[in-house]
Parts: structure tokens; C-alpha cells; sequence
């Protein structure tokens, strides 16, 4: 009797540990946010954090990296010409002066600045050394960056190459063996409609999905409908397979009927409203839209311009929607010989 004491005795605080643990572990997760942080979900490391303290003081033989994240601080903070003294002694005292991130940087504060052409130089060393990177995801950041700088200069030949260079990257797009889908995607859009899609398929949400969404529009606004239609629906079904996977953390049994239904279910759930507004759902709905007019998919485009035009919280694409539910028509086109 006394030896079942002792061992009650020595099992009983292991299993009261085991069982907060595994009550703090389901109360995290209960608190755990609805989306994962999806830009960073490919990076091996991140940088180490910054004393905000140490602003303007930094020492002699101070470490590259600490000068960048200075001017990370800085720059954030609107303080551009002391984020680009920062980010340059970042590049000085790094080794044979390859230090990416802050090429990148550099870019970035010229770009504010309004000095293009030096902005162009720096971005376009940082891209060149994409190796490099401590951070792999931050290659995306300075093509966007580049590709943003573009558009504003109506070179729209290197703003397309730039967003093709983000989506080449993105393998369910562009590897031949997973690419298959993408016939079935269209397929299934132009012959059952969007519920049916979004009922049969999920795509993840990732480094490439506003690559998908810029080049779409830009692809409808140059008559490019089919590719415009590849690229559109990447972008929408990565953004509601996001949405509908956080909505399961909530409701697991939830099943997926129709936009309208689950639009509804996700209307009052400020985490989930607000990526759907940040990731510009209803943006992309409109130009997929566009798309498959231009190919003369005049009904199931009118179905799509519909659903947008019945959400209020579409805003102005709403508004717009409405307008080619009444009228459709093609979207005015870019001169792009400018």
C-alpha cells in the first residue's frame, strides 16, 4: 500500500504539469491569431531585435546588421536622411560591401526622396545579389519596391518584367507539373461559376499573391484578357482559401456553399473583414471579372460583377460593379507606347 502511495505520490505533480501545460497550450491556441504571418512563413531566420535606445549612438565596431536595423527604425519613422546615413554604414562595414538589405534600403529612401534613378541603381543591386539575402523573402520586397517605382514612370515593360519575375517564382503557377491546375481553374470559372471554384479549389496565400493581382490588372487594362484571367484567379482563390481557412479556426465544421455565404458569415469578424480588405478581395472579384468579359464570358462575368455589387463593404468596387451589371463593357486600356 505504501509503495502505491509513493507512486501516486511521485506521478501526481508530473501529471498536474502535464495538465497545465496542456491547458496554457489550448488557451494559446484559443488566442492564437487567425492568420498566419504568410510574408515571413518562408524565412530560415530574422534579424535580431533593435534598441530603440541606441538611436544615433552607436559605438565604433558596431555590426553591420545593427546599422541596418537602425536605419530600418529610422526609416519607419520617416527620418530618411538619417536612415540613409545608417543604411550606407551598414554597406561600408559589411565585407567587400554586399549587404543586399540595405542596397535595398538605400533604394527605398531615394524612391521617397523622388531620386528615381538612384532608387532604380540601388534596387537593382540589391535584386542582383539575391543570394544574399539574410532574409529570403526580402528579394520580394525590393521587386515590388522596383516594380512600384516603374509604374509611377509609365515604363510599363519593366513593371510587367518585374511582377513576372515575382509569379515565375511562384511554383503552383509556374512549374509545368503543377501548373496543370490552372487549365482547370478557368474551366471550371467560365462553365460552373465562382462557387463552384472556390468549392472545388484552395491555393495558399504567399509572397506572390499581389504580383498576381497587379499583373491581372495590368494584363485586362492592356487586352491581355486570358493572361489577365491566369493571374486573377490566383490572386482571388489565395485570398479566400486564406480567409475560409481562418474562419474553420472559428467554425471547423463550416462548410463552403457559396461567396454570399460565406461573405456573410465572415461579415462582423474584424480579423478576417480586415484581410479580406488589406488583400483587396473584391478589387481582384472586379478585374477576374473584366478578364473573362474580354473573352466573352459575358454571363459568368455579369454573376461575379454581381456578387461584388450586393457587398457593401466592397466600397467603391461596389459602386463600379453596379455599373457594369447594367452596362458591361471592357475596361479602358493603357497606352503603353508612352
Amino acid at each position: 500500500m505504501r509503495g502505491d502511495v509513493t507512486i501516486r505520490s511521485r506521478i501526481a505533480p508530473r501529471l498536474r504539469c502535464f495538465i497545465l501545460i496542456f491547458v496554457i497550450a489550448a488557451l494559446v491556441g484559443l488566442t492564437a491569431p487567425l492568420f498566419a504571418q504568410t510574408d515571413d512563413a518562408a524565412q530560415p531566420g530574422i534579424w535580431p531585435p533593435f534598441d530603440a535606445t541606441q538611436l544615433g549612438k552607436l559605438p565604433p565596431n558596431t555590426p553591420s546588421w545593427v546599422y541596418y536595423q537602425e536605419g530600418q527604425k529610422l526609416f519607419d519613422e520617416g527620418e530618411f536622411g538619417k536612415a540613409l546615413v545608417s543604411y550606407r554604414r551598414a554597406l561600408e562595414t559589411q565585407p567587400e560591401k554586399k549587404f543586399p538589405e540595405a542596397e535595398m534600403g538605400i533604394g527605398m529612401v531615394f524612391a521617397r526622396e523622388g531620386e528615381t534613378k538612384l532608387a532604380v541603381d540601388h534596387l537593382s543591386r540589391a535584386i542582383a545579389q539575391r543570394q544574399l539575402f539574410y532574409i529570403p523573402q526580402d528579394y520580394y520586397t525590393a521587386l515590388y519596391e522596383l516594380a512600384g517605382i516603374y509604374k509611377l514612370q509609365q515604363n510599363y515593360r519593366d513593371y510587367e518584367n518585374m511582377l513576372v519575375s515575382i509569379v515565375e517564382d511562384d511554383e503552383r503557377f509556374s512549374n509545368p507539373d503543377l501548373a496543370m491546375s490552372r487549365p482547370a481553374y478557368r474551366n471550371t470559372l467560365e462553365q460552373d461559376g465562382l462557387d463552384k471554384l472556390v468549392l472545388l479549389y484552395r491555393l495558399p496565400d504567399d509572397f506572390s499573391l499581389t504580383a498576381h493581382l497587379d499583373l491581372g490588372i495590368f494584363y485586362v487594362s492592356t487586352g491581355k484578357y486570358s493572361d489577365a484571367a491566369d493571374n486573377l484567379l490566383f490572386s482571388t482563390l489565395k485570398i479566400i482559401s486564406e480567409a475560409i481557412s481562418a474562419y474553420l479556426q472559428i467554425e471547423p465544421d463550416f462548410e463552403f456553399s457559396t461567396m454570399n455565404d460565406f461573405l456573410n458569415r465572415a461579415r462582423g469578424i474584424p480579423e478576417i473583414e480586415n484581410y479580406l480588405a488589406t488583400r483587396q478581395l473584391y478589387q481582384s472579384l472586379y478585374f477576374l471579372a473584366a478578364a473573362i468579359y474580354g473573352q466573352n464570358f459575358t454571363e459568368r462575368a455579369r454573376a461575379v460583377w454581381q456578387l461584388v455589387a450586393s457587398r457593401s463593404e466592397a466600397g467603391a468596387w461596389q459602386g463600379r460593379a453596379r455599373a457594369r451589371v447594367l452596362h458591361p463593357r471592357l475596361e479602358p486600356q493603357l497606352d503603353t507606347n508612352r
